[in-house]
């Protein structure tokens, strides 16, 4: 991660950027992704294009064959730095201005539009937190830390200058200035696991992404030392000691020398690996509903996985608010949903997430299913269904629910035939065996 905030596991990087229109939001789905942004469509498609290319890129990077089904990850894009921090509640002179957000419910991803010029891009931020997503979701694995946010900054390099191709491995020129004037840190202490090695880390973290990225891509672009990356990071996921894992490398002094002659010599070799069209398909385009988008700032909000009573209050108050203009919207119902949980509040929870699903079912009965009209109407009678008079005959109380014989025409028929014998009154009963007694007497057994 590029650096954690105090708001759980978000990781929260320093960008600025500028806005003034809004527009509608909208969202552009794919294989992988969810994107949200207030943007134009061809806007929200670039987006959700690129993302993909990425996905393409690390997928042929690592030698991924087959994708494993997996929740997809939403993307909120918002306007500019300020409105990120509206939305997130954060001081003015905060440094936020990007957060990635992994949950149980699915990872999130939250990043401005623009950038006015400062260091670090929105979508180098956004490409280098999906590098970690990518690595946990298909190539999980005790990687070392450096390796782990290395090859994160060699993703977030990736560009798109060519039509049809996309490029990776260019030199990462937001790190330039740490690499040039801040303090250098040992190799040894770099790729080392110990507590020392932290501390050293700590006390010259400035440049520890930009060492990381160097060294991530002389391994892996340089062609100097083919397989020995591979070799080490196979050794530490053994669980080989730093000693034994850096026999790949051979002297770790002269690979130290190697790396920094690297970084003077200011040649980092790039390639551009051709885009199929097919990786980058768009599943679906479209305006959110007028409630969908008055909830956008609440569900961003909601994102925040530390969040005390009073905030949560607040947000529930408001998503109440907003579930009372859009009644019928079960996207809004059903976030409202959510939030009950989050707060315990299971009752109301369940009967909200109930409300949410039964007007997600269509009125006309042309537009649904046969199962779910059938299922709709016959819990319609039964709550329109008068007890029996009394007759002075006990009605059986094992009568089948009329909901359960909405499944199949024959389990209908079956549920009904089961229902009228079950009926069957205590007096019909004692008749039947009047009749059968009555028989046996005239028809005696020889």
């Amino acid at each position: 991660m590029l650096k954690i905030w105090g708001l759980g596991a978000a990781t929260l990087l320093a960008l600025c950027t500028a806005g003034t229109a809004r527009a509608e939001w909208r969202e552009v789905e794919t294989a992988h992704f969810r994107i949200y942004s207030e943007g134009k469509e061809k806007d929200v498609v670039q987006y959700a294009e690129r993302l993909e290319a990425v996905h393409y890129l690390m997928k042929i990077a690592t030698g991924m064959k087959d994708d494993k089904p997996v929740n997809k990850v939403d993307v909120y894009y918002v306007y500019s730095v300020d409105e990120l921090r509206r939305v997130l509640d954060a001081k003015p002179n905060s440094s936020v201005a990007g957060i990635y957000i992994p949950s149980i419910r699915g990872s999130a991803a939250i990043v401005p539009r623009n950038n006015d010029g400062g260091s670090l891009d929105p979508q180098a931020v956004l490409f280098h937190e999906y590098a970690h997503h990518f690595m946990l979701q298909y190539q999980p694995g005790a990687y070392p830390p450096w390796y782990v946010e290395g090859w994160a900054e060699l993703i977030s390099t990736a560009s798109f200058e060519r039509k049809g191709t996309i490029t990776f491995g260019k030199a990462a020129s937001h790190r330039q200035n740490e690499l040039e004037y801040l303090r250098w840190i040992p190799l040894r202490s770099l790729i080392g696991r110990s507590k020392e090695d932290r501390d050293v880390i700590n006390r010259d973290y400035g440049s520890y992404y930009g060492q990381s990225w160097l060294l991530a891509h002389y391994l892996t672009l340089a062609d100097k030392r083919p397989g020995q990356l591979r070799a080490y990071l196979l050794a530490v996921l053994r669980g080989a000691s730093d000693e034994e894992a850096w026999k790949a490398f051979g002297d770790v002094d002269e690979l130290e020398r190697e790396v920094r002659a690297y970084l003077r010599g200011r040649s980092f070799p790039y390639k551009a690996p051709p885009l199929p069209p097919e990786v980058m398909a768009i599943q679906s385009s479209r305006a959110l509903r007028p409630g969908e988008a008055a909830i956008m700032d609440e569900r961003i909000e909601a994102l925040h996985q530390r969040m005390d009573e009073k905030e949560r209050a607040d947000i529930i108050a408001r998503a109440e608010a907003e579930a009372a203009r859009f009644p019928d919207d079960a996207a809004v119902q059903l976030f409202l949903a959510e939030q009950y949980a989050d707060a315990e509040d299971w009752p109301k929870s369940a009967a909200t997430a109930a409300a949410a699903r039964w007007r997600s079912i269509p009125r006309s009965p042309a537009r649904i299913s046969r199962r779910d009209w059938h299922w709709r109407t016959a819990r319609r009678r039964t709550r329109t269904r008068r007890a029996p008079r009394s007759t002075g005959r006990s009605n059986s109380p094992r009568t089948i629910p009329l909901s359960s014989m909405a499944s199949s025409r024959a389990r209908r028929g079956l549920a009904m035939r089961l229902a009228v014998r079950l009926s069957t009154s205590s007096s019909a009963q004692a008749t039947s065996r009047r009749r059968m007694t009555a028989s046996a007497s005239r028809h005696p057994r020889p």
